[in-house]
């Protein structure tokens, strides 16, 4: 068989050269599953005993593991209990939100605290409206940040 016959043939009978292709690349693509594998951890990229997997597995350990992402704040007055910094980190929380893929995230501006009133618990936001908040609110929040255990230190 000639290239000019075979031209011919595909041309003549181009959907069955569709069907028949798409058939092939198909049993291919699945057959590919099994014998090319990805990974995409990060320790695959270092030495073992490397330093830096250690720094990263001590990482992992204090906030979460390497699917996530971690936005970090150093406020310049070194505390983040000032009622700007609290709604600059207010406002970065709902924009975090805003981001693709997104499907948690955890700020001391979302975080749900959880008070008994007489007979009510009473759970809301730790920093709601933190524009509006006074001293004595911000002393109430650095109090409970500072002595919750699931947020305090991070």
């Amino acid at each position: 068989m000639n290239l000019d016959s075979f031209i011919s043939i595909v041309l003549g009978r181009r959907w069955l050269t569709i069907l028949v292709g798409s058939i092939v690349v198909c049993a291919l693509a699945a057959g590919m599953m099994f014998i090319v594998t990805v990974e995409v951890d990060v320790r695959n990229h270092f030495s073992e005993g490397d330093p830096r997997i250690a720094a990263l597995d001590r990482l992992e350990n204090t906030y979460s593991l390497t699917d996530t992402a971690l936005v970090a704040v150093a406020p310049q007055d070194n505390t983040i209990f000032t009622q700007d910094n609290l709604a600059t980190i207010e406002e970065l929380t709902e924009q975090l939100w805003l981001t693709p893929y997104v499907s948690r995230v955890d700020s001391i501006a979302n975080y749900s605290h959880s008070e008994g009133f007489e007979d009510e618990l009473i759970v809301q936001p730790l920093v709601d409206s933190a524009g509006s908040l006074d001293d004595n609110d911000i002393e109430r929040i650095e109090k409970i940040a500072l002595t919750t255990e699931e947020i305090a230190g991070r």
